[in-house]
């Protein structure tokens, strides 16, 4: 992973841990003393909504006025350190700003879906367990009758999809660098360097095709030219997103496994929908995709649209 997509890694970082210590101080304003009927009060002193509000804090006390004013002193620090984030990111291509409501009702939808989808790209990994298994390891990290590397595979699904529905990894969109975070996650403790590109040949079973080995920046400009066609429609796009990413096999492992998600991400960026692999596809959609690596047909896309579209409600 290169200096800049490290850069943004950690200003993301920095970012949530500043919103969390913010959102933890449970404090707002900056304290202001009130004499009534000769009596001293503390207000806190806030602006909501384009307007100065108030609210009750605590009869005066010089320790409580003292502490409030260090709490809203130091609040006051977080929200300049975290605006100073957001400029950096911004000059990296990052933006901050509020989501299209859209795309928030993507996001409210992928996480009602997310059980059932994560099962479905198991069972297309030769994962065993059931969805009851699946739902298990999901919740509580693992499942009586599923072996380590079955709960390793649909943990790391977890992880991913957890990435791509975090709003900070939506507002960056679908980029290289989060094709290679996605990767990063998949391959989790199942190779060395999970998120680097593939530099040794591959095989892929059933296929007589044998993917070159992958070129950062044609595969960069390929993604780039695929997201940016509006020639065609978003989820033409996740298809040949899908398509692509998949042929191409640009890391060691876990090829699928990231150009679902990184497809998936795509659609959610622009409110479109979801891709979703059932169990009960699983033998059609590899079929179709070794059909496609042999240059047969390009069926697998139409399988996608038709088949594997879930419209939002």
């Amino acid at each position: 992973m290169n200096n800049t997509e490290e850069t943004i890694k950690e200003l993301l970082r920095e970012k949530k841990d500043i919103e969390w210590q913010i959102k933890e101080s449970h404090f707002k304003g900056y304290p202001e003393v009130k004499t009534l009927n000769g009596n001293k009060y503390i207000y806190l002193r806030f602006k909501q909504y384009d307007r100065l509000s108030s609210v009750y804090a605590g009869v005066y006390s010089d320790d409580l006025y003292a502490s409030l004013k260090e709490m809203a002193k130091t609040v006051k620090e977080l929200n300049s350190k975290a605006r100073l984030i957001k400029t950096k990111l911004a000059k990296l291509g990052v933006s901050c700003a509020p989501l299209d409501p859209n795309v928030l009702l993507n996001l409210d939808f992928a996480r009602a879906n997310l059980k059932t989808i994560i099962f479905g790209q198991a069972v297309v990994e030769g994962v065993s367990a059931t969805f009851l298994e699946t739902e298990e390891i999901l919740e509580r990290g693992s499942s009586l009758n599923v072996g380590f590397d079955d709960t390793l595979t649909i943990l790391n699904l977890k992880n991913a999809w957890q990435y791509i529905l975090d709003e900070d990894t939506v507002k960056r969109g679908p980029c290289f660098g989060a094709l290679c975070n996605i990767a990063g996650f998949i391959n989790d403790r199942q190779i060395s360097y999970p998120d680097e590109i593939r530099t040794t040949n591959v095989y892929i079973t059933g296929a007589k095709y044998r993917p070159p080995l992958p070129d950062r920046d044609t595969v960069r400009k390929e993604i780039d030219s695929i997201i940016t066609d509006n020639a065609k429609d978003v989820l033409d796009r996740a298809a040949d997103l899908v398509a692509y990413l998949c042929k191409t096999q640009i890391f060691t492992n876990g090829n699928k496994r990231t150009a679902l998600v990184f497809a998936n991400l795509f659609l959610i960026c622009n409110g479109g929908g979801l891709l979703s692999i059932s169990s009960e596809m699983d033998k059609e959609y590899k079929n179709k995709l070794v059909q496609y690596y042999d240059g047969i047909n390009e069926d697998v896309k139409t399988f996608l649209r038709e088949k594997c579209f879930l419209p939002m409600m």
